[in-house]
């Protein structure tokens, strides 16, 4: 059995999240179909737009929010999230998740499965 941690991957880090991508086929040596990781998604002083969503994925995508407080902006929806939420982003829907407090950042954990 093979234990990853945060340390053991590069760090993504940009204007609205760091990311550690834990799970995928080069930290397991083989693909299993799945992805996943651990973010912090920051804080942002206005909500996106429906038209500045982030992009949609081709498979859907489950997170747990360890900790903190935020947004999850679908096209025509914003809904809040705090830790202990759980959800799912179907596959080609475009999305953004943002914390709701520059103090901290919202922190999950998610999983992308193929179909």
């Amino acid at each position: 059995m093979q234990i990853i941690t945060p340390d053991d991957v590069e760090t993504n880090d940009n204007e609205t999240r760091t990311s550690w991508r834990l799970l995928n086929a080069d930290t397991l040596g083989v693909d299993y179909g799945a992805r996943g990781g651990l973010i912090d998604y920051k804080h942002r002083a206005e909500a996106p737009t429906d038209e500045q969503l982030g992009g949609a994925h081709e498979h859907p995508e489950y997170y747990y929010v360890i900790s903190g407080s935020g947004v999850v902006g679908l096209p025509g929806e914003r809904v809040p999230i705090t830790g202990g939420s759980a959800f799912v982003i179907p596959a080609g829907v475009r999305h953004s998740i943002w914390g709701s407090s520059a103090d901290a950042p919202v922190t999950a954990f998610y999983v992308s499965l193929k179909r």
